[in-house]
C-alpha cells in the first residue's frame, strides 16, 4: 500500500491505539513499561509516524484487552 491510502491506515491505526490506551485507563508511558519498549515506540505509533511490527501488534492489542484486528480494520 502507498500513497493517500498507507496514509490513511496509519492514522487509523495511530487513531485505535490511542483510543485503546485511553479506555484501558493508560498513559504511553504505563504502556511502555508493559510492552517493555520506549516511550519514543508508543508515541510514533500513537502519531502514525511509525507502524508496529506484527508482534508489536499482538503485544499491543494483549495489553490493551482488544484484538488485533480491532486496531488494524
Amino acid at each position: 500500500m502507498t500513497g493517500p491510502a498507507k496514509h490513511d491506515a496509519d492514522a487509523q491505526l495511530a487513531l485505535r491505539l490511542a483510543q485503546a490506551r485511553h479506555k484501558a485507563g493508560l498513559t504511553q508511558m504505563e504502556l511502555a513499561i508493559k510492552l517493555g519498549c520506549n516511550l519514543s515506540s508508543v508515541s510514533q505509533w500513537e502519531q502514525g509516524n511509525r507502524r508496529p511490527t506484527l508482534d508489536n501488534l499482538r503485544r499491543l492489542a494483549n495489553a490493551l484487552g482488544v484484538t488485533v484486528s480491532s486496531l488494524v480494520e
